[in-house]
């Protein structure tokens, strides 16, 4: 876990976090899928290349911690962005699944 907040205060980029949160645009109707494609494939481009123009990679070598943890902490940053929006979006259909209207007819 303390990898993981490294990773976000200091190597994460911040248009990365924007991006993760970008992915909620999921729920505008007619809204192209392939730009939230694009944004999850460009908020990990984006953060390791941050990280190599602010030597993450030394600053994480000398931190008591092995180079297993070190590549775990930047694969958890990975499996954060899309967990983002899957976060955001939950409470939204909880809501949808108990709506009045989504039992009428025509509704699917």
């Amino acid at each position: 876990m303390k990898l993981l907040y490294k990773e976000l205060m200091l190597a994460a980029h911040p248009t990365s976090l924007v991006f993760a949160c970008l992915g909620c645009l999921v729920v505008v109707p007619a809204y192209p899928y392939t730009v939230i494609f694009m944004f999850g494939c460009l908020a990990p481009y984006i953060t390791f290349l941050y990280a190599r123009e602010t030597n993450d990679a030394w600053y994480s070598a000398i931190l008591p911690i092995t180079k297993r943890e070190s590549v775990k902490g930047k694969c958890s940053v990975d499996r954060f962005h899309p967990a983002v929006p899957a976060a955001a979006l939950y409470p939204m259909r909880c809501i949808a699944d108990n709506s009045p209207y989504r039992k009428q007819s025509g509704w699917n």
